[in-house]
């Protein structure tokens, strides 16, 4: 059956928020198999009010075999977005599947998006922060219906609350919400504790844990760079199946086409931006506090004074 071959655990959100060293993390794991491609991206279309391919189309973003250890992974953070629609379609097709959704301290996040944007070609090089947010502003809720209008969504994404709740009552106990915070400071200790939620071993985590994966960095030549990009998205099967060769390949070019990536950020809008977010994430924390969430990052807490 090629329903034996589908997932039944799914990284499920956000961007930019270490889903891909999560997900290349977890894939190390004896007991854990991975989809041959990290964003299969197959619910997505749901987000975008579109109709689902057809099941097999799902299917052969896996090894052809049947899963032969506890879980089958496959990570796609925009499905987050995507709300009710999204997940209770993966309900629907995957019952009993486990998901995990990792979240971001929404400015550095909004940062994050805006630089990774312009790394993937799909911005203005020379679009300040202050204007992207002016374009942001003006996209209504429709408009962020259209995937053309995607790379505009970075400030919207940082609205955890409006999307939170469906995903809880959809998922209940498998819905496992974890933190970028957590994946920086302490990965060891992130991967046990999904180790432990999933009732896999722990032993030797430390092991699959390596460098960041998916970091933005920005180029020196665009036309190489939008080869690399073409060449990284056509043979993304043979590359996460051959890590050595995708690891040198990369420090090549690296030294090659890339440089350090600086965005100043006034205080001033950073204050801003910090004032658009305050309510929702309070909200959020409150949501996460309800379902039994302590221990929360600082900025799902209390907030200073130059925040409010």
């Amino acid at each position: 059956m090629p329903f034996d071959k589908l997932p039944n655990l799914i990284i499920a959100g956000v961007n930019k928020s270490g889903s891909t060293s999560l997900f290349a993390y977890l894939s190390k794991h004896p007991e854990i198999e991975s989809s041959e491609v990290k964003e299969t991206t197959y619910f997505l279309s749901l987000r975008y009010g579109e109709q689902l391919q057809d099941i097999m189309t799902y299917t052969s973003c896996f090894p052809d075999f049947p899963r032969r250890a506890p879980y089958r992974m496959e990570a796609t953070p925009g499905y987050f977005y995507g709300a009710g629609d999204v997940a209770r379609a993966i309900e629907q097709r995957l019952p009993g599947v486990r998901v995990i959704v990792m979240l971001r301290e929404p400015v550095s996040r909004l940062i994050s998006f805006f630089q990774f944007q312009k790394s993937m070609l799909n911005l203005d090089q020379n679009m300040s922060l202050a204007a992207y947010l002016d374009v942001c502003r003006q996209m209504s809720a429709t408009d962020l219906l259209s995937r053309k209008n995607n790379p505009y969504f970075g400030l919207e994404g940082g609205f955890y609350d409006k999307y939170l709740p469906d995903w809880f009552e959809v998922f209940g106990d498998r819905l496992k919400i974890v933190f970028f915070d957590q994946l920086k400071d302490e990965p060891v200790g992130l991967v046990t504790e999904l180790c432990e939620w999933l009732n896999v071993s722990s032993a030797g985590c430390q092991n699959y844990i390596g460098g960041a994966e998916n970091r933005t960095v920005a180029y020196r030549n665009p036309f190489l760079h939008r080869l690399a990009l073409t060449f990284n998205q056509s043979s993304e099967r043979f590359l996460r199946s051959h890590p050595e060769i995708k690891n040198r390949l990369r420090k090549i070019y690296q030294a090659f086409n890339t440089r350090g990536t600086t965005l100043e950020v006034t205080a001033t809008l950073k204050k801003e931006l910090n004032g658009l977010y305050v309510d929702s994430n309070r909200t959020t924390g409150e949501i996460l506090a309800s379902a039994g969430y302590a221990d929360l990052p600082q900025w799902l807490m209390t907030h200073s004074e130059g925040n409010r």
